[in-house]
């Protein structure tokens, strides 16, 4: 049986589909750092929270690495 969508860690999942895309080739690493950058700036409160699961979960250095740096832009901001 399936778990309501609301009971799962929507980061954690979010994560998950970073790296499958990274690994199959179909996202570049900039690509997501696209990806994450505009998240920043559309939620920048609200992105935080991914962005550090981001960047303790990811299995790329570099998408882990993109993710550290707009964190750190974020909160320079706060």
């Amino acid at each position: 049986m399936f778990e309501p969508l609301a009971e799962l860690e929507l980061e954690k999942v979010f994560v998950k589909m970073i790296d499958e895309l990274d690994e199959t080739g179909t996202l570049a690493v900039s690509h997501v750092g696209h990806i994450l950058m505009e998240l920043a700036k559309e939620y920048p409160k609200e992105s935080i929270f991914l962005l550090s699961e981001i960047a303790k979960y990811s299995k790329s250095f570099e998408t882990r690495k993109y993710a550290v740096d707009i964190l750190s832009e974020l909160t320079l901001k706060s």
